[in-house]
């Protein structure tokens, strides 16, 4: 499904169930480019090797190809730890897959950050993007 669709369903999700103030603790990153060496598809202020975004926060994560299509949606208590999982350092210094799980080659990541005192959403925050948008790379939680 393409990005835009599924922040469509974040905010459906964020915009239904939390009054005004809860939702100012859901935080949206722009794209991150894993791959800035090649020709850009989509413009990055944060590319490779910065830090990802909202590295330290809970929340939940994009993995995103070169079509703009999400590819895998995730969570973690720590999203820079977690995404370190799935990527890392070539010995030139750009970036590495590490697995070659993935469908299509990722590309860009996008974070759903969330304040501590609602780390919990998190959880239903990614089941809910799963069950609607059907990510290819996502096993579990799917509505076959």
């Amino acid at each position: 499904m393409l990005y835009e669709k599924v922040i469509k369903l974040f905010e459906e999700f964020r915009d239904s169930h939390f009054s005004p103030k809860v939702r100012e603790m859901f935080h949206l990153s722009e794209f991150y480019d894993l791959f800035p060496e090649k020709a850009e598809k989509k413009s990055c202020s944060t590319k490779w090797p910065a830090p990802y975004p909202f590295k330290d926060y809970y929340g939940v994560y994009l993995i995103i190809d070169d079509n703009l299509d999400v590819i895998y949606i995730g969570e973690s208590n720590s999203i820079g730890r977690r995404l370190s999982d799935y990527f890392g350092y070539a010995d030139d210094g750009s970036c590495k897959v590490k697995s070659s799980y993935w469908s299509s080659k990722p590309r860009y990541v996008v974070v759903i950050a969330v304040d501590d005192n609602i780390w919990g959403q998190r959880l239903a925050l990614e089941e809910y993007l799963i069950y609607y948008s059907q990510p290819s790379d996502n096993t579990r939680s799917k509505n076959n």
